[in-house]
């Protein structure tokens, strides 16, 4: 018999023999040589048989008590991302597992099998000491002991009065009280999408449903009721959520409702508390867990449904090393464990949108608030017609003023973080940029620092042009922390709080934050796209994106579809108690479609104009696209070896469904942590020859390229910069 085994290093499986005493079965821990060290792996596949080889294959070293085991489900998952995204198994491998693979452990004492015979015979223990403890585990059952008690206890072992046993150390914490009686009544709406997904729930059938819903239509309250109902089946619940912003909120609501075991996987964390939340997961003494974006790998035993909030959010997927998508992931986790996955968004991608379309996902619709409250009125400022060098146009600072007069919050929008997005020379036009990448650094007044957000190169703020001289040097695109300044001199008298992420860098200050703002502490919000994402302020009466062109002036094919899910997600947060909501966008460009169709709220006539143009000219979610970034230390080498990958590529057979190769070209962002970037793109309607392609790529033509280049496989890419 051979073994499969994966260890978390970035290699494919490696196959040893299996000694005719050792009893495994995949997702067994084991302990295996590579090379000259001992490692912990763990078992993916067994064989009878195994292909001829020139190497020796050695035998496992045994059984890992230091690693934990792994569920059958789970394992289809990791070899599905392996496969999917083209990146090694045992880097998968280690994605999935926490920061310390081994759980912590305790030592319980209890008594051994002869002690009841014994005391038929004899007296028991000498000692007042050992008397007690015999007694009380007589008494009480097996205990964990410390100092004099646990040399004593020790004295017993060695008596044969009493055995040590080594257990798992993860208590789980009391559940806590619940306040499942307030449950507000349902909407029409939300009782139709809750029935069809318990009747899905109850079938322990895979069925993906995209539940859109406008923006405070309830789609957390369904998500409770869902849940609810499979943790009283007796089966576990995951929710992923885009960003750890929206987690401490999320969290509190379902506390509220189910209880506090709940487990949090998240980087905001501790990796301490990280791995026992995980190992409690693992073990299956907690049945729900909330995370960000690694939780779609969190190891739930017994998953009966899967929920993805904010499924459209560009967050969820991971932009370096393993380049997986977590909407994606959760989706393929619920099909190999055949149970429901739920896609929340008040505005879809398009990807997910045209599922529902084709029939793929079942569209369940949440077309009005929940309170009955109507949608926020939007007003399009023109800033043509305005005066560019202000960034609060007349007509918005006097509804802010109207807005704080009435007792209201305010939320503005400006999507750059710093001060200025770069400083320029007046004399020369000379700009500042990172020695390491190429772009221009970020101007941070507050710090008087330039900061490259790409590498974290910094420098202190020069006092003239390093050019030539020129001691006047001026701010360019303007940022959160001008915003900030501009607004405390316009509204002098206002409570005014910046959120982004240099301003939220302190552990815990998000979430202080959005408790002030709750409160009632703060009068006007400023922040990045951060403050878009799902709260629910009640007493926010007044939104505006002071700046919209700036997100859809991208390189992107996806650039219309972001900004209007911004411009929407962003208007959403207004109106949402008893005041009535007003929503204000700032722009250069008032015809733009992205704009038009975020003043009505029109996500249908958005999604079908944007899908009749990806149609006409090959995109997503008409084609399958990959992406190849091929990297090198000079740009000549990293050009080589794209032509050499692209060449090898054109020379392939063709099939009935072909492969579109565009490139190879330069990056956007050409040079990155001082290394430049050329890309290859891959479109084609087949998935199947897609990955066919990318295999040869990968397999025969990477490994013959220089060894300081390397090459990323993005499939899927939801950005092209």
């Amino acid at each position: 018999m051979f073994a499969q085994v994966a260890v978390p290093l970035p290699l494919s499986c490696l196959t040893y023999r299996v000694p005719q005493d050792v009893p495994l079965l995949p997702g067994t821990a084991v302990k295996v040589r590579v090379r000259k060290k001992i490692l912990d792996g763990i078992v993916f596949q067994l064989v009878e048989q195994q292909a001829q080889t020139k190497y020796e294959i050695r035998e496992l070293e045994g059984i890992s008590e230091d690693f934990p085991q792994i569920d059958v489900d789970m394992l289809r998952v990791l070899e599905w991302a392996a496969d999917y995204y083209h990146h090694p198994i045992g880097e998968v491998l280690r994605t999935f597992l926490p920061p310390d693979p081994a759980p912590q452990k305790k030592t319980l004492f209890q008594l051994s099998p002869s002690a009841i015979l014994r005391l038929q015979t004899e007296k028991g223990p000498k000692g007042s000491l050992q008397k007690e403890i015999f007694q009380r585990l007589l008494d009480e059952g097996a205990q964990s002991l410390s100092g004099a008690e646990r040399a004593a206890a020790n004295r017993l072992v060695e008596a044969n009065w009493l055995e040590k046993k080594i257990v798992l150390d993860l208590a789980v914490p009391p559940p806590g009280s619940t306040t499942s009686g307030q449950a507000p009544k349902l909407t029409q709406a939300q009782a139709v999408a809750v029935e069809a997904i318990a009747a899905a729930i109850e079938k322990k059938q895979f069925e993906s449903f995209l539940l859109q819903g406008v923006t405070g239509s309830g789609k957390t309250e369904v998500y409770l009721r869902a849940a609810e109902h499979t943790l009283r089946q007796g089966l576990s619940v995951l929710v992923v959520v885009p960003e750890i912003s929206l987690t401490p909120q999320l969290v509190s609501r379902f506390r509220a409702r189910l209880g506090g075991n709940i487990a949090l996987l998240h980087s905001g964390i501790s990796d301490g508390e990280r791995s026992r939340q995980w190992h409690l997961l693992n073990s299956g003494k907690i049945r729900m867990c909330i995370g960000a974006r690694s939780a779609s790998f969190a190891p739930i035993r017994d998953l009966g449904l899967v929920i993805v909030d904010e499924e459209h959010d560009g967050a969820l997927k991971q932009e370096d090393h393993l380049r997986y998508h977590a909407r994606d992931l959760s989706v393929m986790r619920a099909k190999f464990r055949s149970c429901p996955v739920v896609l929340g968004s008040a505005t879809p991608s398009l990807e997910s949108f045209h599922n529902a379309q084709v029939g793929r996902y079942r569209h369940l619709l949440l077309p009005e608030r929940a309170s009955g409250q109507i949608m926020p009125a939007v007003t399009v400022i023109d800033r043509t017609k305005t005066d560019p060098a202000v960034s609060i146009s007349p007509q918005l600072q006097r509804a802010i003023r109207e807005t704080m007069a009435d007792g209201g919050q305010s939320m503005l929008l400006l999507n750059r973080r710093g001060f200025s997005s770069f400083l320029l020379c007046s004399s020369c036009g000379h700009v500042p940029e990172c020695p390491n990448c190429s772009v221009s650094l970020t101007n941070y007044k507050g710090s008087a620092r330039l900061k490259c957000h790409y590498c974290g190169f910094q420098s202190e703020m020069p006092k003239a042009c390093q050019k030539c001289a020129n001691e006047t040097l001026v701010a360019g695109t303007l940022g959160t922390e001008s915003l900030e300044e501009e607004v405390q001199q316009l509204f002098p008298t206002a409570r005014v709080l910046r959120i982004d992420r240099e301003s939220m860098e302190r552990k815990g200050a998000l979430e202080a934050a959005l408790l002030s703002i709750a409160a009632g502490d703060v009068d006007i919000v400023i922040g990045t796209q951060i403050i878009a994402k799902g709260h629910d302020f009640p007493n926010i009466a007044l939104v505006a994106v002071v700046n919209a062109d700036s997100s859809f002036h991208l390189p992107d094919f996806r650039a219309g579809e972001k900004s209007f899910q911004l411009f929407t997600q962003m208007a959403g947060r207004a109106g949402r108690g008893s005041r009535p909501g007003r929503v204000f966008l700032q722009t250069f460009s008032p015809n733009h479609p992205s704009i038009l169709h975020a003043t009505t709220h029109d996500f249908f006539h958005f999604a079908g104009e944007e899908l009749s143009v990806r149609h006409t000219f090959a995109y997503p979610p008409f084609v399958r696209m990959a992406r190849l970034l091929v990297s090198g230390p000079s740009s000549e080498l990293a050009e080589a070896a794209a032509t050499k990958i692209a060449q090898a590529l054109e020379r392939m057979p063709r099939s009935n469904a072909n492969v579109d190769i565009v490139g190879p070209s330069p990056a956007v962002l050409m040079k990155i942590q001082n290394r430049y970037r050329w890309s290859l793109l891959l479109k084609s309607a087949s998935v199947k020859e897609l990955h066919s392609r990318l295999r040869v790529a990968i397999l025969q033509t990477v490994p013959t390229l220089d060894r300081r280049v390397l090459v990323q496989v993005d499939v899927d890419p939801v950005s092209l910069m």
